[in-house]
């Protein structure tokens, strides 16, 4: 899957080393990335590394320049992604495009304007960081391209180490490095290439989804229904002339999806993999839908030296910034014979909110209580870890509540607090980065149905 690059350099001299800087990152990602495309302009370089069999990234046209990273999850007309986000542009402007529905990333270089805009999706489903100090802006797919393209590291975030090494994942906009944080969920970034001024405008916030009090159970059920319907019969398009596979756990999500396509999709040739989760596969569940729907199942048993093979790779795949997702590495090698991947991230608390709501919803206006319950369900001991550092490192890495206080105290006090807090960080700064950077190593595309704005605004109303 491809990883965009935009860097922006005030100092127009070092036009020549950041491009040089560009060719060692790719020559550092190239054996998952092996395609590098790019195209340098007055004060920057826009591009990407890419495992896709595409020719033409970058257009020909020489006034407007457009990066797709993802998948829209609407009707196109016959166009491909670009072509239809193009069409959109030059007929609307960028304004038009907060209102597509998918799960991506866009980068326009729009040379008429002189402006270089960033368009996220909703969630932010596709990890994307940014750094903008010292006369450069840059926008990239991962952390460590970032750093590639600086001539000095950034000063370390020991609160970020802190929150990683409590509940595994970091908070807020945090990453390791001081001065590269996330980029927010549903956010338009206008980037005037004339003064150097970077407008940042949030499009879209979860408080925009109301509880639905209104509707029966039953009523809610056919509703539900129908988006399963709606959402599945579109991404079934998807696979026309794709070799697909789904990673079934006989988790909630994964079933949905193969259930969907098996179901409310004309086009159902696809196959599952199935590999040893941590909290238990249910291999026997596993066998049961394959027979019962009637797919091709592939078992990958964990291997017994796992950490050995997989850990350090997948730290570097992940930026180091989640714990989690160790048993995906198995598949990779297996997963380079499929050009389209479907994971079921963000569907457990879509699909299953319900079940952990009543106390979250009795509690919403309490960020301190909420704070601890997050800490309870997430949340990892390391005081072992105090007598291996200095007192004034462990001050800095040491739990403190008001980390997750202060994340809550920005999400508005309603029914969806708390899924919001574990859509905005559990899935943006951990989950995501599973699907998107350990699998998009390996497979040109991964969709991620749970992230269709039908299927969030159902999840989240109930």
């Amino acid at each position: 899957m491809k990883r965009i690059i935009a860097l922006i350099d005030i100092n127009k001299k070092n036009c020549h080393k950041n491009q040089h800087r560009l060719q060692l990152a790719f020559e550092r990602t190239k054996n998952y990335y092996p395609n590098l495309k790019c195209k340098a302009f007055d004060s920057g370089i826009i591009g990407s590394f890419s495992n896709e069999n595409e020719t033409n990234i970058l257009s020909k046209d020489t006034s407007i320049d457009i990066l797709f990273q993802g998948n829209l999850y609407i009707k196109t007309n016959g166009l491909t992604d670009e072509e239809f986000i193009r069409r959109v542009y030059n007929k609307n402007g960028v304004s038009a495009l907060k209102n597509l529905n998918g799960s991506f990333n866009i980068i326009i270089l729009d040379r008429n304007l002189n402006k270089l805009f960033l368009i996220t999706d909703r969630y932010l489903s596709r990890p994307l960081f940014i750094y903008d100090k010292n006369g450069k802006f840059i926008l990239a797919s991962e952390v460590k391209i970032i750093l590639d393209l600086l001539e000095r590291r950034p000063l370390i975030n020991w609160s970020a180490w802190g929150q990683y090494l409590t509940y595994r994942f970091t908070l807020a906009n945090n990453t390791f490095f001081e001065d590269i944080r996330w980029v927010d969920p549903g956010t338009i970034i206008e980037y005037d290439l004339s003064n150097h001024n970077a407008k940042i405008q949030q499009y879209w916030s979860y408080a925009q989804i109301s509880t639905d009090y209104k509707k029966t159970e039953e009523e809610k059920i056919d509703e539900g229904v129908d988006v399963f319907k709606s959402v599945f019969g579109r991404l079934g398009k998807n696979l026309d002339g794709k070799k697909a596979i789904i990673a079934l756990s006989a988790g909630y999500d994964s079933r949905s999806i193969v259930s969907g396509l098996t179901h409310f999709s004309k086009n159902t040739k696809f196959d599952t993999i199935t590999t040893l989760h941590p909290c238990g596969s249910e291999v026997e569940i596993v066998k049961q839908i394959s027979q019962i729907l009637k797919f091709k199942n592939t078992y990958l048993d964990r291997p017994e030296n796992i950490y050995q093979r997989f850990y350090a790779q997948k730290a570097s795949l992940v930026d180091g910034l989640v714990q989690e997702h160790l048993w995906a590495m198995p598949m990779i090698n297996f997963l380079k014979n499929y050009d389209a991947y479907f994971d079921g991230i963000a569907g457990d608390i879509i699909l299953r909110s319900t079940r952990v709501r009543p106390v979250h919803i009795k509690m919403a206006n309490d960020s301190a209580f909420l704070s601890k319950l997050f800490k309870k369900q997430f949340g990892f001991e390391y005081g072992w870890l105090q007598k291996y550092v200095s007192k004034e490192t462990w001050d800095k890495i040491r739990y403190q509540q008001i980390w997750a206080e202060d994340c809550f105290n920005k999400i508005p006090v309603n029914e969806n607090r708390f899924q919001t807090f574990l859509m905005m960080y559990r899935i943006r700064n951990g989950v995501s980065l599973s699907p998107n950077n350990i699998i998009g190593s390996a497979v040109e595309n991964v969709y991620q149905p749970f992230f269709d704005n039908e299927m969030v605004e159902f999840g989240m109303s109930v």
